[in-house]
């Protein structure tokens, strides 16, 4: 056998060159995970970011976005715009005080002592009220007949007259029919007494004939009613009352005594509900619709629940225009980037900062409540987040025929060293600027300055931890899908062949690849 000769000797030669090509290419391969997984150091600072992109801005936004969900103190909207002239002085501190302690008014009807479930005051009430008031120069029937028209109207919608239906019989009377002086001048007959050549009228507004002005006005001012229907200062047969008010009060039982609180708290939460129902649907469409024509007089109104739906209407509007201004920046910098990603991501950043502002300013302040000027920050914040995306665009795009920065690491490190520090220094001073209302006496006024700062601030660490990955992605894709010579770049970079014309096992593997494809290039460099 040791004599035997081999028929394979010409291959050792051939097998010795393979063995070592394929030892060689192990040890570049082991050289290359050796140097990757090295431990990274401060000279590998844009490391993550040049090479690892996507990676990078994802696990950033989720800490951001799981530390703020962490967080979550609340959120409030705060619908009283008296709260913005609420300065620390003594003043403001009394008024304060006293309506904390102010209360419901008690209730003088009834029995102070009776059966369970049998009076007036074993009832906890809700009490909305709703006020209209009518303009005009001259207090004439045609003016009168107009606040007529509305008020019957008003108390002829089916939600109004079901909650009027739930209060006492005797307290019925502040919503069906109100306190009007349009029900002076039309008195509707009620009865007429046997044996007496009188009549009983009841001031509902539904009489078919009306009665003189001046005595209209006299009955109301003789039964106490002239300091609700006219201005200071009006006198009596003047005819000239510039304002004229209606005021309607429900008197609504929310919840006994005897209700536990849960209960209770169901039952109020339940009647204002049924409340704000009625005034969405039925009373503000009707006064707008009202007001939308030239109607004379002209009708202002003012209640519970009403003065907080026309601050949403007006945030809503705002918000609107926000949304405008926000389109308007997304398509200049689509235009200056040459990109729609970098100028969605750059607007996704910038909004960003405004919830977790909040969070940030509510947990450190302990007040949860947002008021309307916090809406004005995202006018503010677009436009100031868009300059320091444009100041890191045109250091990145500077960077890039530079000798000196052969690498993206290079170019990265270079956009944090000049955009990042020449930005940290603008971003700063505006955040100053805001921060500075932090010594004023109008809280909201320092709420509104604190809050805004940290806008800022956010949004200017979140466009320098993630916009640069945006940019180093958004250089690949233009990289990936270069065309020249008029090959199309998909034909170009995905040569694949037919489904059809793979054997069984590529056919199944085919999108496995794909896959791989984009995972190789899109997460790891």
């Amino acid at each position: 056998a040791q004599h035997r000769p081999r028929e394979d000797g010409n291959d050792l030669t051939g097998a010795g060159d393979g063995a070592a090509e394929v030892s060689k290419r192990e040890l570049a391969v082991s050289a290359k995970r050796s140097r990757t997984r090295r431990l990274l150091t401060c000279r590998d600072f844009p490391y993550c970011t040049a090479h690892c992109p996507v990676l990078t801005a994802v696990l950033t936004l989720v800490i951001a976005v799981g530390v703020t969900a962490a967080m979550r103190p609340g959120f409030v909207l705060d619908t009283n715009l008296t709260g913005l002239l609420e300065a620390d002085g003594q003043s403001s501190s009394d008024l304060a005080a006293f309506g904390s302690l102010k209360g419901e008014r008690g209730l003088s009807h009834g029995r102070r002592l009776e059966a369970p479930g049998g009076g007036i005051n074993n009832y906890r009430h809700y009490n909305p009220t709703l006020t209209i008031y009518y303009r005009g120069k001259e207090l004439n029937l045609t003016r009168l007949d107009t606040m007529r028209s509305v008020e019957t109207r008003l108390r002829q919608g089916p939600k109004w007259r079901a909650l009027c239906e739930t209060s006492f019989l005797s307290l019925k009377r502040g919503c069906e029919p109100g306190y009007s002086l349009a029900n002076f001048v039309w008195p509707a007959e009620a009865a007429e007494e046997r044996g007496l050549e009188r009549k009983t009228f009841r001031m509902n507004g539904l009489g078919p004939e009306p009665l003189p002005v001046e005595g209209a006005v006299a009955l109301a001012e003789a039964q106490g009613y002239s300091d609700l229907f006219f201005p200071r200062g009006y006198e009596e047969g003047g005819g000239v009352a510039d304002v004229v008010r209606t005021k309607f009060i429900f008197w609504l039982p929310a919840y006994s005594d005897w209700d536990s609180r849960e209960d209770g708290s169901r039952k109020l939460r339940e009647l204002k509900a049924k409340y704000h129902d009625c005034i969405v649907t039925e009373v503000m469409p009707y006064l707008r619709s009202m007001t939308a024509g030239n109607t004379t007089p002209a009708i202002l109104w003012e209640g519970n629940e009403i003065s907080s739906l026309e601050t949403l209407d007006v945030l809503k509007s705002d918000s609107m225009k926000a949304i405008g201004s926000a389109v308007f920046i997304v398509g200049y910098l689509t235009l200056h980037t040459k990109s729609l990603l970098l100028s969605s991501c750059a607007l996704f950043l910038i909004v960003m900062s405004i919830p977790i502002a909040f969070v940030v300013s509510a947990k450190l302040s302990e007040d949860d409540r947002a008021s309307g000027t916090y809406f004005l920050s995202l006018f503010l914040v677009i436009g100031l987040g868009a300059d320091i995306v444009i100041v890191f665009l045109t250091f990145w795009n500077a960077s890039k025929g530079d000798d000196a920065m052969p690498s993206t690491a290079n170019r990265v490190r270079h956009v944090y060293q000049k955009a990042g520090l020449a930005c940290f220094a603008t971003t700063l001073t505006t955040a100053a600027s805001f921060f500075a209302n932090l010594k004023s006496v109008l809280r909201a006024l320092r709420q509104f300055g604190f809050f805004m700062g940290l806008c800022i601030m956010v949004a200017y660490f979140l466009l320098l931890l993630c916009f640069p990955a945006a940019l180093v992605l958004n250089e690949r894709i233009v990289r990936w899908c270069s065309c020249s010579s008029g090959e199309s770049c998909c034909a170009r970079r995905f040569r694949f062949q037919r489904l059809k014309d793979l054997p069984p096992m590529q056919a199944r593997d085919l999108g496995g690849r794909v896959f791989a494809f984009y995972i190789d290039r899109v997460l790891v460099a």
